[in-house]
């Protein structure tokens, strides 16, 4: 059985197979808010975490700033939604304006409560079930809807659907029934590509079967639905990503974003895919596009369950040193490959 892990960095080389802009690239961890923050501003969660740093937002937008901080080293986007995460049971409401002519204003690039569902065949509703608090909001507004848009903007031509994503379908070749892919991004191109190509999947959280291939997402996805009181999900077809799900349900509340030591026990759904995971015996496992971070500490402690039996372990990055931190963190070889064409040419 192989895994495969797959990260950021294979969508981006979808990305660049087809040439697509730098702004309509998915995000990798460096550029992640600046690239889905454009035209949302994450008011107060932002303002609030910033002023526990010891900085005042006059303006009721911090982006900027956080920027900036981000830039010289001082936060970063985990250190972030950590705060966030922390303070997730509670409903900021927005700062009143500093301006004396409008103090009833909202801020810029503020948005808070819209929400699409579907409450009959056909018909859609804005705003249906239950209010979203600030850290549903941030997931929602933050990360889901802008996301969306990104990967229609680039991937998407309309009228005729999604190009083809040529890498993705030469990678699913390599894969065999009963092979399990561990997929880390919330966008779905990896799954659009296999139904491209017409290669059988299924979304897979509690049980793996072995006639198909298994794709788990414990970060969520944007074609993932998620009840309100958080106890259910449901996969849709990757292609649609956030249709709008039936009243009750929310789409992207699954979404975990990255956070400084996350805990997988305090998400039902990704806990149940990464305890599943950790019984599996694999004869391969390959990391593509994965980095490898302090704050993944259950996903390490999956990935040194993984190698117990093995002594060998294929990365696919073009950055040299993302091998060596495998080679350190898990005691074992590590065959590097630059990118995905050198490892699709090797001797099976």
């Amino acid at each position: 059985m192989r895994v495969l892990v797959i990260g950021a960095g294979a969508s981006v080389a979808e990305a660049i197979r087809l040439d697509i802009v730098d702004d309509f690239r998915p995000p990798v961890v460096s550029n992640f808010t600046s690239k889905l923050w454009k035209e949302f501003n994450p008011h107060p969660v932002l303002d609030m975490f910033l002023e526990s740093m010891g900085y005042e937002v006059l303006d009721r937008d911090g982006r900027e700033l956080f920027y900036e901080l981000e830039r010289d080293g001082k936060t970063d986007v985990e250190q972030f939604f950590a705060f966030a995460w922390r303070h997730r049971r509670k409903n900021w409401a927005p700062r009143q304006s500093s301006d004396p002519m409008d103090p009833s204003a909202l801020p810029k690039d503020y948005i808070h409560g819209f929400a699409i569902t579907s409450d009959a065949k056909n018909t859609v509703t804005f705003g249906a079930g239950k209010p979203l608090l600030s850290w549903e909001n941030l997931i929602y507004h933050g990360i889901g809807n802008p996301l969306q848009f990104l990967l229609l903007q680039g991937f998407h031509v309309n009228g005729k659907g999604w190009k083809p994503l040529t890498v993705s379908q030469e990678v699913g070749a390599k894969l065999r029934p009963g092979d399990v892919v561990v997929s880390l991004n919330y966008d779905p191109l990896f799954e659009i590509g296999l139904n491209q190509a017409g290669l059988a999947f299924q979304y897979a959280v509690r049980d793996f079967s072995r006639g198909t291939v298994c794709v788990c997402k414990p970060h969520g996805t944007l074609n993932m639905a998620i009840s309100e009181d958080g106890t259910k999900a449901a996969f849709g077809n990757p292609e649609h990503l956030a249709a709008p799900p039936p009243t009750g349900w929310r789409s992207f509340l699954g979404i975990i974003p990255p956070r400084f030591e996350k805990v997988y026990e305090e998400h039902p759904l990704a806990n149940s895919i990464v305890s599943t995971l950790m019984d599996i015996e694999p004869s391969i496992v390959t990391y593509w596009g994965v980095g490898l971070t302090t704050s993944d500490v259950d996903l390490l402690d999956l990935y040194r369950a993984w190698t117990r039996k093995m002594d060998t372990v294929e990365v696919l990055n073009p950055d040299k040193t993302i091998a060596e931190k495998y080679r350190s963190a898990l005691g074992v070889n590590v065959r590097h490959f630059s990118t995905h064409e050198p490892w699709l040419a090797q001797d099976d």
